[in-house]
């Protein structure tokens, strides 16, 4: 799996046109979207968020700092203004890092 060129996929969905309600962050937003086997919840989300003019933006495995590279790298244009912005991350970070000591320079 290549996640730089996932990332180019999402920032040009991101960069498509402006949305009312932005997802982001790790594999819990990418199976939005349908990254999964079990497609159920990008189904749901088709249903559900698409006609309210939703985007998932997720990468599978991505910590914190990860979705900061992302939104410093473009898949975030400086012109959004989204009604709702759910951001989802963290989870991947529990695992093996960052420290105590390094939480301030990765939020």
């Amino acid at each position: 799996r290549d996640w730089l060129k996932i990332h180019n996929r999402l920032k040009q969905d991101a960069n498509e046109k402006p949305h009312d309600l932005v997802f982001l962050g790790d594999s819990l937003v990418g199976n939005l979207r349908g990254d999964s086997k079990d497609n159920r919840t990008a189904k749901y989300f088709n249903e559900a968020f698409a006609p309210a003019n939703a985007v998932a933006l997720g990468i599978g495995g991505d910590e914190t700092q990860n979705v900061i590279w992302r939104i410093l790298h473009g898949e975030l244009p400086q012109e959004y203004h989204p009604k709702v912005f759910l951001l989802l991350v963290g989870t991947n970070n529990l695992n093996h890092g960052p420290t105590d000591r390094e939480v301030p320079e990765v939020a």
